[in-house]
């Protein structure tokens, strides 16, 4: 990740794994606690997206705090500063080529302002990428390219839609919280909708339409991303982590695996083990 200060000399973030895709470089930082990245701008435009931990980042006066799930867009060349309070952080970084932004309208429209939101769909596409960082292989660099393309593609029709529509109901964000703090515990959409005072269809169709995923699809990945977490982690028992995320058995979980990796569970964990 190239980045300069205000008086032009360059800043170093902890890049832990990076890779070229096409026009983009794809990398995943991880800051530790209490990190302070001063002032400092970058050269192509960033497409950032919060893994885990938090952010602190500021763009003159303006500041915005980063949860896990948290989408950050900022130009080339527009200084900010970044702030990792107690728990550090990580994210997933997406570096486009400036001339290959230009070839594409609705791209140089999101690339060329500062932005921060949130989109499930989005999250989970930036979680399958930190994923090929961990275990690559011959074809890392084409699934690389084709995620970073559907995050745009995700972002630029979000930007329209909530032109359109305005900002998510409130409740929505306390629903996504809700999925996030309990996603391994048994789900129940009228549960959901009862906490959030709404009708169990109105809130089905609100989730898919400002996540991009149903309700089902993005505690899924969830648990999911928690399990290559824990794969790639430590010794744990497969069967355990299977159990542990919430799937019905090993089998149901290496199948879901799979699909979502293109990995075995233990080829995963073998691969990550070697990088």
């Amino acid at each position: 990740m190239k980045t300069r200060s205000p008086g032009g000399d360059a800043v170093a973030g902890p890049v832990i794994r990076s890779a070229r895709a096409g026009p983009f470089d794809v990398s995943v930082s991880r800051f530790p606690p209490g990190f302070d990245l001063p002032a400092h701008q970058h050269e192509r435009p960033i497409f950032a997206v919060f893994l885990s931990g938090a952010m602190e980042i500021r763009f003159g006066g303006h500041r915005y705090d980063c949860a896990p799930g948290s989408i950050q867009i900022h130009p080339p060349g527009e200084r900010h500063s970044q702030r990792f309070p107690d728990c550090g952080g990580e994210c997933l970084v997406l570096e486009p080529d400036t001339a290959w932004v230009s070839r594409f309208q609705s791209f140089e429209r999101l690339l060329d302002r500062i932005a921060h939101y949130e989109h499930a769909g989005i999250e989970a596409a930036a979680r399958r990428a930190h994923g090929e960082l961990v275990a690559p292989d011959d074809l890392t660099a084409v699934v690389l390219e084709s995620l970073a393309l559907d995050m745009l593609a995700g972002a630029a029709r979000l930007r329209d839609a909530l032109g359109a529509r305005g900002r998510p109901p409130g409740w929505l964000a306390r629903t996504t919280q809700h999925l996030r703090d309990s996603f391994r515990e048994p789900l129940s959409m009228d549960a959901l909708a009862c906490e959030a005072g709404v009708h169990p269809a109105h809130l089905a169709r609100a989730f898919r339409r400002f996540h991009g995923l149903t309700v089902g699809e993005f505690v899924r990945r969830l648990r999911l991303d928690w399990a290559a977490r824990r794969l790639a982690g430590g010794e744990y028992p497969i069967a355990a982590i299977a159990v542990e995320a919430g799937f019905a058995d090993q089998s149901h979980f290496t199948r879901g695996f799979k699909r979502y990796t293109g990995h075995t569970p233990g080829d995963y964990r073998s691969r990550a083990g070697a990088h």
